[in-house]
């Protein structure tokens, strides 16, 4: 079986080939046999999950923007409060 998988290095895209297979096959990391890993060129790549990724003008939205808070040395850890 031959599978592609796209990662920022080879142990990374290992991971996913383990996690992949354990996920759709239900197979132990123990029962995989990972022959050989290679870097191939965006042109022989077969699948499209993969080949999404080969577009120079590649963006991804920001989901959801988090405003910062207050610096840690303004923040008060004690709040007095009047009884």
């Amino acid at each position: 079986m031959m599978k592609e998988f796209r990662g920022v290095s080879k142990s990374g895209a290992v991971c996913q080939a383990y996690s992949d297979l354990a996920s759709r096959h239900r197979a132990r990391s123990d029962t995989i046999e990972v022959l050989g890993v290679k870097s191939i060129p965006n042109s022989e790549c077969k699948r499209a999950f993969v080949k999404q990724f080969h577009s120079t003008k590649l963006s991804f939205p920001a989901v959801q923007r988090r405003t910062k808070g207050p610096p840690r040395k303004d923040r008060a850890i004690i709040v007095p409060s009047v009884p």
